[in-house]
């Protein structure tokens, strides 16, 4: 459903916003942002966190990541996808 209506807002020239839970979530940012998704409404305190993490995952690995996740048949699947992305990317950023 975000995928749609991100479509739908980009053909019309329009934003989307995402905003609780969801736009908090870690695991969950790449993959709205590949989506279509431009702003994220999020809780103060893990905006720290969700800026590394987002200056550290291009927009075209966010959009690919997206059409993973929606190839994926289950919640769960799509999940288990968004936790192994952002547990690498933070691998990535402790490595020497």
């Amino acid at each position: 459903m975000i995928a749609r209506t991100a479509d739908a807002a980009i053909s019309h020239g329009r934003l989307v916003a995402v905003c609780g839970g969801l736009a908090s979530d870690p695991a969950a940012a790449p993959i709205l942002i590949g989506l279509g998704v431009h702003e994220l409404s999020m809780v103060p305190s893990v905006i720290p966190q969700l800026k590394a993490l987002i200056s550290r995952i291009t927009l075209d690995a966010c959009r690919e990541l997206a059409r993973q996740a929606l190839e994926l048949e289950t919640a769960e699947a799509v999940r288990a996808l968004a936790l192994q992305t952002v547990s690498s990317l933070d691998e990535v950023a402790l490595s020497p």
